[in-house]
């Protein structure tokens, strides 16, 4: 990775929908703590729960970006997490799926957000926002970031949490516009208190746990 930084290639993109194709990108890991809980978007053009973010700009402070893309797509402003400060916890180099195939090379920045804060996410952007559980490795279940269980993995080590994730076949998502509060098996809504699903955040889904691939 840093000889292309050295390499004097383009880092940035520069014109849409891949030109380079090879460039920056930025994702923010919106992590509340106390909860245990991580949120994630169902992506509309990926297919895929991803975290929330978007291309590095020309010439754009990569930490500028993603505070930009949680305002421009979630309308939310939290700080970076005490425990990881503002520089990247987390480096990946991903090819991307078809039609428009690149390679995004993406610092994963993590924050202090909290479950019960208002989100208000772009509907061009996501099918839906939900919570999951950090903690429980029996049922995530979805299309994920090729490198999301290396990533959990490592947070989950740095929060002293069970591993999410870590091991399952990850299946289809069952995307939808909306958002609601599902217990662990994907069902009805459940919003009894101290269930499995509790009472979701305005706007945003609350699942308790899913398998990562």
């Amino acid at each position: 990775m840093t000889d292309w930084i050295d390499s004097g290639s383009q880092l940035f993109r520069t014109a849409r929908p891949a030109t380079p194709d090879q460039h920056l990108a930025v994702y923010a890991a919106l992590v509340d703590e106390a909860a245990g809980a991580i949120m994630l978007v169902d992506h509309a053009k990926a297919k895929a729960w991803l975290m929330p973010g978007g291309h590095v700009d020309p010439d754009e402070d990569p930490r500028v970006t993603v505070v930009r893309e949680l305002d421009e797509e979630l309308k939310v402003d939290p700080p970076f997490h005490s425990r990881f400060g503002s520089d990247p916890f987390f480096l990946t180099v991903t090819e991307t799926r078809p039609p428009h195939v690149h390679t995004d090379v993406t610092m994963w920045f993590v924050f202090a957000a909290d479950r019960n804060q208002k989100v208000v996410p772009d509907p061009a952007e996501f099918s839906q926002c939900c919570w999951f559980s950090l903690g429980d490795p029996t049922a995530w279940v979805g299309n994920f970031d090729p490198q999301m269980s290396r990533f959990m993995e490592k947070l989950s080590t740095v929060l002293g949490l069970v591993p999410a994730g870590s091991s399952g076949t990850a299946l289809p998502a069952e995307g939808r516009p909306g958002v609601e509060d599902r217990d662990q098996r994907g069902g009805p809504p459940n919003v009894a208190a101290g269930s499995a699903g509790a009472s979701a955040a305005p706007g945003v889904d609350n699942r308790s746990s899913m398998s990562i691939r």
